[in-house]
């Protein structure tokens, strides 16, 4: 995973599977509102040299991308999904678990500009490994990418042990 470094030091961190720099953190980020897609770019592009950003619009061009690459060992399957909370075309929390059962070894983030308690339930049980408020700091942002990415790296049999803590904690803090 990868976060700002302090100090003048390189803007990379070697990640928790020690991913080559030179890989690239693949996201697809389902959002309607084209200025706030603008700033995500920014944001991960800040810390990471090699992103490559999938930007759509609703729900059914999501879905429509990750069936294209539907192969297990797709290079261009993403890492990460960012998903806005409220689409044109519907609920990010209904959305979820459909894309999640398309791609199971990514993760999704459910991201919001409405955020209340309710919904931020509602994407624990969706399945969401972190929940954000927009707009987000980039800091934030990097911090909740960083922590998805780990668990992406983890081995199938520790990442479901792990997502059932995560959910555990989740909802206990609630």
């Amino acid at each position: 995973c990868f976060t700002p470094a302090a100090g003048g030091g390189k803007n990379m961190a070697v990640a928790a599977g020690e991913e080559s720099e030179r890989a690239p953190l693949r996201v697809l980020l389902v959002e309607d509102d084209p200025d706030h897609a603008e700033l995500v770019k920014r944001g991960l592009e800040e810390c990471r040299a090699s992103v490559e950003l999938v930007h759509v619009e609703d729900g059914e061009a999501a879905l429509a991308y990750l069936q294209r690459r539907d192969a297990p060992d797709s290079p261009e399957r993403p890492h990460l999904i960012l998903l806005d909370l409220r689409l044109p075309d519907g609920d990010g929390t209904a959305l979820a678990p459909q894309l999640k059962e398309v791609q199971p070894d990514g993760e999704v983030v459910l991201l919001t500009g409405f955020a209340t308690l309710e919904s931020a339930v509602a994407a624990v049980r969706a399945g969401a490994c972190a929940y954000l408020v927009k707009p987000c700091a980039t800091q934030e942002l990097l911090v909740t990418v960083a922590q998805a990415l780990r668990q992406v790296r983890l081995p199938a049999g520790k990442r479901d042990l792990s997502r059932r803590a995560q959910m555990a904690e989740k909802l206990a803090a609630v």
